[in-house]
């Protein structure tokens, strides 16, 4: 395969230091939050509801935004760098409001990044490509999930319940993340629409799109946090030093299918792909519902991360063969406002079928929600992809336009 430029690796390197600092943290975050401070399974629930429906409102403004400038690294830079200083300040805590608050504070750097970075990385590269290089981004991303794990995992068995400790040696990878952030480059302008573009301003976004974007929104009314998942885990008898090392197990899985998965998108419909990783995540969701034993709950945990490789990268890729090239940053913003406005209904729904139903309920209600999710987004794709053929040739550029087919 043509090799990647430097900006879309230079990118990929910023996002695996800044997992590896967040990963030190997130994989504890549910113990410390629930157990270590009191807040159960609501506060935990508010917590990441508030924090990502906050980072979304942020992620739509920033991505119509930067479609007005033409150079977005300055929305990558403070993203990133705000995070990456705030996020240390965790170990300071001892009730979970102030949790609340610096969670909150981390994700408005993420809301600021996500959608000028995807823009950027999309507009990097040929179309041939798209699906090798949002792959490649996930894959480091996720990379650096793993060796965060591994760090917090060591940490804790040297110093055993010292989970400050660990919060507070986070600050060192961001140091890392702060020298690579003033290696990137700008996108080339012509690239890069300098028109002004309004909130209200929806006629970018295809009829097709639009539905498509809204089936995101309903699969993700049942896709709560994953630290509902790691807490399942702790309840069911598994010690919380071991938690950090089945966090990085599952993000190697996640890297590798990212890795794998992102270039066989760019060979073959992409649909197909995120169809199978949104059954899969029904599936996968209605088996954590069962009373299984610690060893099948780590086997369904491990093969839960397949879903990502399935659906992260082939859906960002899908999005860019069916939009317009100068909207790359506002067609993002909208992508992930609608995934972080779904997240807090979401988390609070998980938490509230938690409380009063058990994880058992919980789970159920998330699995149905998302297999009905999955039979809307077939039906979309017969409508569309047979009936209206929107997979189609650019004859200007000989490029396929559409659903990402070959």
């Amino acid at each position: 395969m043509k090799p990647l430029p430097k900006n879309v690796k230079t990118l990929g390197w910023i996002s695996f230091f800044t997992d590896v600092s967040s990963e030190m943290i997130f994989p504890l975050l549910p113990v410390y939050v629930a157990v270590v401070l009191g807040g159960g399974p609501m506060a935990l629930g508010l917590i990441e509801g508030i924090s990502e429906t906050t980072a979304s409102l942020l992620k739509l403004v920033s991505g119509f935004w930067s479609d007005r400038v033409k150079d977005k690294r300055r929305f990558v830079w403070f993203g990133y760098g705000f995070s990456s200083l705030l996020r240390s300040l965790m170990g300071l805590t001892h009730h979970w409001l102030p949790v609340l608050g610096i969670r909150f504070g981390d994700r408005v750097g993420k809301g600021m990044r996500s959608a000028p970075r995807d823009a950027m990385i999309a507009a990097s590269v040929a179309p041939e490509q798209r699906g090798h290089a949002f792959g490649f981004h996930r894959m480091m991303d996720h990379s650096g999930a793993v060796i965060g794990s591994l760090l917090a995992a060591g940490l804790l068995w040297i110093f055993p319940q010292q989970y400050r400790l660990v919060f507070a040696c986070a600050i060192v990878p961001s140091f890392f993340t702060l020298i690579f952030l003033t290696r990137i480059r700008a996108v080339p302008s012509e690239s890069i629409s300098a028109k002004t573009f309004s909130l209200r301003d929806r006629a970018f976004i295809p009829k097709h799109l639009k539905c498509f974007l809204l089936l995101v929104f309903l699969f993700n009314l049942g896709n709560a946090t994953d630290a509902f998942i790691l807490l399942r885990l702790q309840q069911a008898g598994i010690a919380i030093p071991l938690l950090p090392l089945l966090w990085a197990g599952f993000h190697v899985i996640k890297a590798i299918s990212n890795q794998y998965l992102g270039k066989l998108s760019d060979k073959m419909n992409r649909i197909g792909l995120v169809l199978l990783g949104w059954l899969l995540y029904a599936v996968i969701y209605g088996l954590f519902a069962r009373p299984w034993g610690i060893t099948p709950l780590i086997i369904l945990f491990m093969v839960y991360g397949i879903f990502y490789g399935l659906t992260e990268a082939p859906e960002k890729a899908l999005l860019v063969d069916l939009s317009k090239q100068e909207r790359f940053g506002s067609l993002f913003g909208v992508y992930h406002f609608l995934l972080g406005l779904s997240l807090l209904p979401a988390s609070l729904l998980f938490g509230f079928f938690w409380k009063f139903g058990g994880p058992s309920l919980a789970f159920q209600v998330a699995s149905v929600l998302t297999f009905a999710a999955t039979v809307g987004l077939f039906t979309w794709y017969v409508y569309y992809g047979q009936k209206r053929n929107p997979v189609r040739r650019d004859p200007t550029t000989n490029d396929h336009q559409g659903f990402g087919t070959k």
